[in-house]
């Protein structure tokens, strides 16, 4: 895992991953949407310690509006 800069482009990738775990997408909908697999998405997430916190912010995220549902 890195914490190098990420591109604009991967930027807005993980954006988009973690906006749509938030909002309950499962991994499996989130790659097709990329047209990946999720092994990939879960690579992308993990190569970036930034990235990596950020995904775990928006599955604590989906937990607590679930719990407040």
């Amino acid at each position: 895992m890195t914490d190098k800069q990420l591109t604009k482009e991967q930027q807005a990738r993980a954006d988009a991953i973690c906006e749509q775990v938030a909002d309950g997408l499962t991994l499996r909908q989130i790659a097709h949407g990329f047209g990946v697999s999720s092994s990939t998405i879960i690579a992308w997430v993990t190569l970036n310690e930034v990235v990596c916190e950020q995904y775990a912010r928006a599955q604590r995220q989906l937990r607590k509006d679930l719990d407040d549902w």
